[in-house]
């Protein structure tokens, strides 16, 4: 696709005529000419299946069926002629490398698709979860493709407006002649406004106006973050206020049921694997806890495990940006009656001294130190 399309701001208006004088192929996909080169390619690899394809994919982003308004499309074959024109020019550059007008009804087609201002949220916050819609779970894009969509929407989405944009608002976003404006904060939240009023840029004025406005009152401009100021966790619900999309079965369901009180569930931005949750986990517990879980001493990694299935006994005061919430799990019984069933299931240490409660150190995988009092020897010993 890159050798048709490129990703450089044109500078221009979202119908100029921008290609690139070597290649001749359109400076990006956000303008009149990329789109109409991208509809192309998809037209090109199958025409017979394009329009439903088009559909398919549009529809997995709003997380509903949508369908092409006729009477809008009728309107935009009768008076595209400039975007005819263009067609033409990249036919003679062999970008579109077959006669223009089924690709180009396939472009018209896509731009009368109808949506509302909540189908843009929608399809703003799958973009913002890496590809995978929020709603329905659908994952029409993978994760590699979504970080280039948003790196392009940054810099090429507002036409000839990109770079103020970027500078007063900071947040990847596309906008539309119909007046809608799709804004994606990765990892955050997407954000879809529609008025209809335009300036002279193609822009809808008063979804600027908006979006800057979010962008100021919850600091989302993704150039103006300091990760040192912020907490590490974003904001702490019980499990009595939310319930998980994940299927249990009915015996974990049962399990679960009575101890949702218990149950803290944090909010952390980004993605980050289990061991790097020990900042969160400190939050939560108080700095100076230490989780205990049947009744042993847990590194990081374990403390947050323990917490976040609701098994740790703690009491603490956690932080979340302006927000404060105080989190104290009982301890659950030991035994097999107070454990889980998938705890029930989870195999038991190898070996642990009575004395010191020695376990292997996962810094020495494979040796074992006697420090207890059944020995006064200290150096470490092969397993």
């Amino acid at each position: 696709m890159q050798g048709k399309v490129g990703v450089e701001p044109s500078g221009d208006a979202f119908n100029a005529i921008s290609l690139e004088p070597i290649t001749g192929r359109p400076r990006n996909p956000m303008i009149n000419a990329g789109a109409i080169a991208t509809a192309a390619q998809v037209w090109h690899h199958d025409p017979v299946g394009a329009e439903t394809t088009t559909l398919g994919f549009f529809s997995a982003l709003a997380g509903r069926p949508l369908q092409v308004e006729e009477e809008v499309y009728r309107s935009e074959r009768q008076t595209g002629h400039r975007n005819r024109a263009i067609s033409h020019l990249l036919r003679n550059v062999s970008v579109i490398e077959s006669e223009p007008e089924g690709s180009l009804d396939l472009y018209f087609r896509q731009c009368s698709i109808g949506i509302n201002c909540r189908d843009l949220a929608v399809m703003a916050a799958t973009l913002a979860c890496q590809g995978r819609n929020p709603l329905t779970n659908e994952r029409p894009l993978d994760s590699p493709t979504t970080a280039r969509m948003l790196a392009v929407m940054g810099s090429c989405g507002m036409y000839d407006y990109a770079g103020q944009w970027l500078y007063d608002v900071g947040i990847p976003a596309k906008s539309g002649v119909g007046g809608g404006v799709l804004a994606a904060v990765p990892g955050r939240l997407g954000i879809g406004v529609y008025s209809p009023r335009l300036d002279r840029f193609g822009n809808s004025v008063r979804g600027i106006a908006a979006c800057r406005r979010l962008s100021e009152n919850l600091q989302l401009h993704l150039f103006d973050r300091n990760p040192l100021g912020q907490s590490a966790v974003r904001s702490i619900y019980r499990g009595t206020e939310r319930r998980s999309r994940c299927w249990r079965s009915p015996a974990d369901g049962a399990w679960l049921q009575p101890r949702r009180a218990r149950i803290a569930i944090l909010h952390r931005p980004g993605s980050a694997r289990l061991r790097r949750h020990g900042a969160a986990a400190g939050q939560v517990g108080g700095k100076h806890h230490r989780f205990q879980r049947d009744g042993a001493r847990s590194g990081p990694s374990d403390r947050t495990a323990a917490f976040l299935r609701g098994t740790a006994a703690t009491s603490g005061t956690a932080t979340a940006g302006r927000r404060s919430a105080a989190a104290a799990l009982p301890r659950r019984p030991s035994g097999a009656a107070g454990r889980s069933p998938r705890d029930l299931r989870r195999p038991k240490p190898r070996h642990r001294c009575g004395r010191c409660r020695w376990n292997r150190c996962p810094r020495n995988i494979g040796r074992r130190l006697r420090n207890c009092s059944d020995s006064g020897a200290t150096a470490p010993e092969r397993w």
